[in-house]
């Protein structure tokens, strides 16, 4: 979803090619025949052209700052696909919204699903889906690279297909997952990870020794402390 001002920012930014193009043609048809090049009170006609390029940068300028002011200069990484119960959102500079609304567009930050009926699903721009349950804690970012650190509770992800080399991570207080494409729940407290698979494979770190385990179906329950 492109916002109305972005999309006029493109609209302008496409006026002020044209602008600067006319005027290069101008120029060099001023050029070619020097008794067309004037305008007005012997005002360069290129110049002219120049003037209304430069003009439309301006706007063009004015118009990408507001869209910037506007979305708090996030980049948007995530959107509400589906919300119940009371979930709070901190976003950034620590703003708190003790609302989502379904459809509503997020930057990086966290998410805590705070009564026993809360959850929420949010979505990655790939369609990745991940879905927090009563009183889970989370914090999501993407850079190039989705990143989830669950504080505690629970998690459940339906995860597209990741690019090689980048799998989406999830980080727990006792290890690490990395996530290629794949279902699967994760539960979690100060003291042990639990993974669940469904579909696909996850590979499991634990982080007091660094051992790993590929997890994958029918596995159906593997603890960190059963590495």
């Amino acid at each position: 979803r492109i916002p109305e001002a972005l999309r006029e920012y493109g609209v302008v930014a496409g006026a002020l090619a044209e602008i600067l193009l006319q005027a290069v043609l101008v120029r060099d048809d001023a050029e070619a025949h020097p008794e067309r090049a004037v305008i007005g009170k012997n005002i360069p006609r290129w110049r002219t052209a120049l003037t209304l390029g430069a003009m439309a940068a301006a706007i063009a300028l004015l118009f990408s700052l507001a869209w910037l002011i506007q979305s708090g200069g996030e980049r948007k990484i995530l959107t509400v696909n589906q919300v119940d119960g009371s979930v709070r959102w901190t976003g950034q500079g620590g703003n708190i919204r003790d609302g989502l609304a379904k459809d509503a567009a997020l930057g990086g930050g966290s998410v805590e699903t705070v009564s026993d009926d809360a959850a929420v699903t949010l979505a990655f721009r790939d369609g990745s889906l991940i879905t927090l349950m009563a009183h889970s804690a989370a914090t999501l970012s993407d850079d190039g690279q989705k990143r989830v650190h669950l504080r505690e509770g629970n998690l459940s992800a339906d995860v597209r297909p990741q690019k090689s080399g980048k799998p989406l991570l999830i980080h727990t207080p006792t290890a690490v997952l990395e996530v290629l494409g794949t279902r699967f729940e994760v539960d979690s407290d100060s003291s042990n990870t639990r993974l669940s698979v469904n579909e696909g494979r996850v590979r499991m770190t634990r982080l007091v020794d660094g051992r790993v385990a590929e997890v994958s179906k029918p596995v159906w329950e593997f603890s960190v402390s059963g590495l």
